[in-house]
């Protein structure tokens, strides 16, 4: 059965257009209509992300934009030259078909047939195929977490070549690591692909070819450092021929090849889809690397050197990181590549806007464990002055800094109304105080502190925005986190009721907060309690 799928010709690309009408294109389409498009659209956070990533690679590696210079003349120009395109497509077109015989795309042609296969395969056995199923981490299996209400049995066995395009793409960018199903047989254990950990930064444009310029860096403002020829993974002869552990540079990073895997194509009436695949480790990365597009936090611990990206937290909204995303002069983090990008641009008078967009993707993780609680997409846009003005950004930081420590007061309070609330003379002397034990269960059931983030947010957007305006803005802040934190406790308070013991407990907790809080915003103040 001869078949064939290439990217180049026919449609797989998810993208949604000036209407916000979902279009399925082809990825010369996709280069071609990209000042007309709004964004990729892919059915997961992580789906949109590694296409975006591909699509920057494929465009780097098309017009190789060397200078600054030639940047701003292909941003002036307001879409992509279809010529570079076409000849490139020509030269490497069988390199974009996932069915080709010698080099299917983003795949391993070889695999099982290889010498260290042959040492891993047990005695008399060959590479066995998987089911694709399998391998999707939004599904139910193994130790992946239940993200929808339903099993493998209610999803799809068969898939479209235009739907495991995605897959692949994403598959390579996103993977999680650990022990799992491999058709070698005792090479099991995977390592995390480049982005499966950390949150994806991204530049946010007003269409599709802006968005994927603002993530374009010519090689003159930054090179990823690496030995060999930096190449595309669909340009390589053989990428597996050797284990690797550093990318090359740029190119080489983008399309990394975390996962060896080999697309068994089946025809289903009529029609070419897949069921199953071989797949195995492919080259992981050395854990001291730095992905440029995380916002990471490098520490030295025993002489060695540690790599900490900023992550998706369960409770915890990514705008609490806000000056720490923001700080492009950080001594202990090194900011995502994006953002230093958009300010660099901003510096030399090419960025005329007054705002900085952000796409932030990625999946919230057990860490060092093959487990997602959710996937995300957020957008966050901030005043560029952040980027230009580091007073602004110390003003800032102070701010959520404030927040957080009213967090803190907040919580104090809080386990005081549940310590009056189950023992209400418990200020007696000898009278007992109640446990963790006594408290935390009660605690955990208020759950005051979601909502005193819930009630802040909306004035965090207006805090900062208003910052580098209005003087103004720092008390208006002040004032809302003090609302914030008394709202919340309200509302806690109100569960307890109107007995003796509740209204003795709410008042102990309201006074608790007012005495916190002064201290909090006066730290050397000479009053005790904070009644704005």
């Amino acid at each position: 059965m001869e078949t064939s799928f290439n990217l180049l010709k026919q449609s797989w690309l998810p993208c949604s257009d000036e209407h916000d009408r979902l279009v399925t294109l082809n990825l010369l389409d996709g280069i071609a209509q990209a000042h007309t498009l709004k964004e990729i659209q892919g059915d997961l956070s992580i789906v949109t992300g590694a296409l975006y990533l591909f699509l920057i690679a494929f465009i780097k590696t098309v017009l190789d934009i060397q200078t600054e210079e030639e940047w701003e003349v292909l941003w002036e120009a307001g879409k992509f030259p279809q010529d570079a395109f076409l000849r490139y497509a020509n030269q490497w077109q069988s390199r974009f078909d996932l069915f080709d015989t010698d080099h299917p795309f983003y795949q391993d042609p070889y695999i099982g047939q290889r010498e260290r296969d042959a040492k891993m395969l047990a005695a008399g056995k060959s590479a066995e195929p998987k089911g694709i199923s399998g391998l999707l981490m939004h599904l139910a299996s193994g130790n992946n977490a239940t993200l929808f209400d339903h099993s493998l049995d209610d999803m799809p066995s068969w898939f479209t070549p235009a739907e495991v395009a995605q897959m692949l793409i994403t598959w390579q960018a996103f993977s999680l690591g650990g022990m799992s199903s491999a058709s070698i047989s005792k090479d099991k254990y995977y390592k995390d692909s480049p982005f499966a950990r950390g949150i994806l930064f991204l530049n946010k444009g007003q269409s599709l070819f802006h968005t994927l310029m603002l993530n374009l860096f010519p090689a003159d403002y930054y090179s990823l450092p690496g030995q060999g020829e930096d190449r595309p993974a669909w340009e390589i002869a053989d990428a597996f021929q050797e284990q690797r552990f550093d990318p090359a540079g740029m190119l080489d990073f983008l399309t990394w090849q975390s996962r060896r895997i080999l697309l068994i194509p089946e025809e289903n009436e009529g029609e070419v889809g897949v069921r199953s695949l071989f797949i195995a480790p492919g080259h992981g990365l050395v854990e001291t690397f730095g992905n440029p597009f995380h916002h990471n936090r490098f520490q030295q611990k025993d002489g060695k050197r540690t790599v900490r990206p900023m992550r998706f937290q369960q409770g915890r909204s990514l705008w609490r990181d806000s000056a720490a995303i923001l700080n492009v002069r950080s001594q202990d983090t090194e900011a995502p590549l994006p953002i230093q990008w958009s300010a660099n641009l901003r510096f030399h008078r090419i960025l005329h806007t007054d705002t900085i967009q952000l796409n932030m993707i990625g999946m919230c993780t057990q860490p060092g464990q093959k487990k997602v609680y959710f996937y995300a997409h957020e957008s966050f846009s901030a005043p560029i002055a952040y980027l230009e003005d580091s007073d602004l950004g110390y003003q800032l930081e102070k701010g959520l800094e404030w927040a957080e420590q009213v967090r803190s007061n907040l919580y104090l309070a809080v386990r005081d109304l549940a310590r009056y609330f189950i023992v209400p003379m418990h200020d007696l002397e000898n009278a007992r105080t109640p446990s963790r034990d006594d408290t935390d269960p009660l605690m955990q059931h208020w759950n005051t502190e979601h909502h005193f983030w819930a009630f802040l947010e909306p004035a965090f957007y207006d805090y900062l925005v208003s910052l580098p305006l209005h003087e103004s803005a720092v008390e208006k802040w002040q004032n809302a986190i003090r609302k914030a934190a008394r709202t919340a406790l309200s509302v806690t308070a109100n569960q307890v009721g109107t007995s003796p013991a509740g209204l003795k407990a709410r008042a102990k907790a309201e006074s608790a907060l007012s005495r916190l809080m002064y201290k909090t915003f006066n730290p050397e103040g000479n009053g005790e309690t904070d009644d704005r």
